[in-house]
C-alpha cells in the first residue's frame, strides 16, 4: 500500500509540473476511495487510537433438565417347589464270589548236602600220619510238600448300598429383577458465547505531510471534508 501511494504521488507531481500546489494536491489522489489529499514524496501520518470492539468469550452454564431414569431393583421371592433326592438304602443281595484254595502236593527234589568224612593223611616233614575231616558234596532225593492255588466259587449274601428316588416338597428363595422408571432432575452443563466490549489500540492514518513540510519538517495536510 505504501509503495503504490508513493508511485501515485510521484506520477501526479510529474503530470502537474510541480508548480500549482493546490492542483497538485487535488489531482493526486492515490486511490479512488482515498479521503486524503496526496502529495508526491510525502508519507502518511499514522497514530494509534483506542477503539471498542466486540469479542465473544466462552462461558459454562448449568441447567436442570427433567429426565427419566430406569433403575433395577432386586426383589426377594419365596416360591414352593418339588425336588427329587436320592436316599441310600442297604439291601441283601445273593452274589457269586471267587476265591483261591491252597492244595498240598508231595514232590521229590534233588538236594545237595555237604558231609565231612575222616581222611588219614601223612605229614611229609615228619612222616607221621594224622586224621582230618574233608567236606564232600552229596546229592540226596528228598520228598517235600508244595502248595498249588485252585480257583473255586461259591454263593454268598452281601450288603449292597442302593439309592432310592424320593420326591419332596419345599420352598426356594430367589432374587427377581424389577425395572422401575423414575422422573428425576439432573444438571446439564453447556457452553455459550457471550459478547464482551474490549478496548484495543489500532493504527489510523490522520493525514499526509505537504512537500514544504517534507523539506522544512513542519506542516500537515489534513483529509478533505465531505
Amino acid at each position: 500500500m505504501k509503495k503504490s501511494l508513493v508511485v501515485c504521488l510521484l506520477a501526479a507531481w510529474v503530470a502537474l509540473g510541480g508548480n500549482d500546489a493546490d492542483a497538485r494536491g487535488r489531482r493526486g489522489c492515490c486511490d479512488s476511495c482515498c479521503d486524503y489529499v496526496c502529495y508526491s514524496g510525502c508519507a502518511p501520518i499514522i497514530q494509534d487510537v483506542d477503539q471498542k470492539v466486540t469479542v465473544y468469550k466462552t462461558e459454562w452454564r448449568t441447567e436442570k433438565v427433567p429426565t427419566k431414569v430406569t433403575r433395577c431393583i432386586m426383589k426377594t421371592v419365596t416360591e414352593p417347589v418339588e425336588y427329587t433326592v436320592l436316599v441310600p438304602k442297604m439291601v441283601t443281595v445273593r452274589q457269586t464270589v471267587n476265591y483261591c484254595v491252597a492244595v498240598p502236593r508231595t514232590v521229590e527234589r534233588d538236594v545237595v548236602t555237604c558231609n565231612y568224612v575222616p581222611v588219614t593223611c601223612v605229614d611229609p616233614c615228619t612222616g607221621c600220619s594224622y586224621t582230618s575231616c574233608q567236606a564232600q558234596t552229596v546229592v540226596k532225593r528228598v520228598a517235600c510238600t508244595v502248595y498249588e492255588s485252585k480257583m473255586m466259587s461259591k454263593d454268598v449274601d452281601v450288603q449292597v448300598c442302593q439309592y432310592e428316588k424320593q420326591t419332596r416338597k419345599g420352598t426356594v428363595t430367589r432374587c427377581v429383577p424389577e425395572y422401575v422408571t423414575e422422573n428425576v432432575t439432573v444438571e446439564r452443563r453447556y457452553c455459550v458465547s457471550v459478547p464482551t466490549q474490549v478496548t484495543v489500540r489500532v493504527p489510523v492514518c490522520v493525514g499526509y505531510s505537504s512537500p514544504a513540510a517534507c523539506e522544512s519538517g513542519s506542516g500537515v495536510v489534513m483529509p478533505h471534508a465531505h
